[in-house]
């Protein structure tokens, strides 16, 4: 009876801390969930929201080590069914510690189990083990898991921007222009995609688009160095000197590391 009286005072313990978690109140919920965890060391889904409760606290240390800990008692128990949200958190984290390699096998984990009835959307997953395999350098595989969150919602502008930085990484232009496009088509109001397109017409010489586009990002964020310099480049490129050093002189206002840049040292020693 007593048994039953402490574990009903955890489950008690442990609604609050969710309730803790869902408004945000982070340390709160990491000190009643780690009394939970004290309290009943064998309870894995107490380990797995400390776990996210330390994602939201963007400490990815202490939220491997607790998602981990879940599932190594999810293992000893031989539990079959498993939350496929926390190979997806621990995907996340090992992204943002720079493990690229855990980080795909723990997103292509989430993946499979995802398929055995898991509770994280599917698309996410696609996006975000695509966007572990873009940090990788796996572009290919990237490219293909972009296409298939794409499948499943194609509104999202972000899926569209991965996807062309793929095929610009590629060096294959006509497709990332393709899809950089798409992306501004859900969102003109992200500098980000106006840049990338911009970075694809130049890289096929189009200097005329690529100033179109680079002058439009520049609009939208005109506190970006990058901009300035590859706006200068491709003035520059097209013989346009005045404006080239115009485009030069605001990139190194924003970055003066940039005087020492070869072409702007040549352009500027001519005027």
């Amino acid at each position: 009876m007593q048994n039953l009286i402490e574990r009903f005072k955890t489950w008690l313990k442990y609604g609050k801390s969710l309730r803790y978690l869902v408004n945000g109140k982070f340390d709160l919920a990491v000190r009643l969930f780690e009394e939970c965890v004290k309290d009943e060391p064998y309870d894995w889904r107490s380990y797995k929201m400390l776990g996210i409760t330390y994602v939201h606290k963007e400490d990815a240390k202490r939220a491997i080590q607790n998602l981990n800990k879940a599932l190594e008692i999810i293992s000893q128990l031989q539990i079959k069914r498993i939350d496929s949200d926390i190979y997806a958190y621990l995907g996340y984290c090992y992204l943002i510690e720079k493990q690229a390699d855990q980080s795909i096998a723990a997103y292509k984990k989430a993946l499979e189990y995802w398929k055995s009835g898991g509770d994280i959307g599917k698309t996410s997953i696609f996006y975000d083990l695509a966007n572990a395999l873009d940090e990788k350098g796996n572009y290919t595989e990237a490219i293909k898991y972009y296409k298939e969150a794409i499948k499943l919602n194609n509104k999202n502008p972000d899926y569209y921007s991965g996807l062309a930085s793929c095929y610009y990484k590629k060096a294959d232009y006509s497709e990332a222009v393709k899809y950089y496009k798409e992306a501004i088509t859900l969102n003109d109001k992200n500098s980000h995609y106006y840049y990338g397109l911009g970075l694809s017409y130049q890289r096929t010489e189009d200097y005329s688009e690529a100033i179109k586009y680079f002058e439009k990002a520049i609009e939208l964020d005109g506190k970006q160095p990058g901009y300035y310099y590859n706006l200068g480049r491709c003035y520059y490129a097209s013989k346009q000197t005045e404006n080239a050093l115009d485009a030069f002189q605001n990139a190194v206002k924003l970055d003066p590391k940039l005087s020492e840049d070869k072409t702007i040292k040549e352009i500027i020693n001519q005027n």
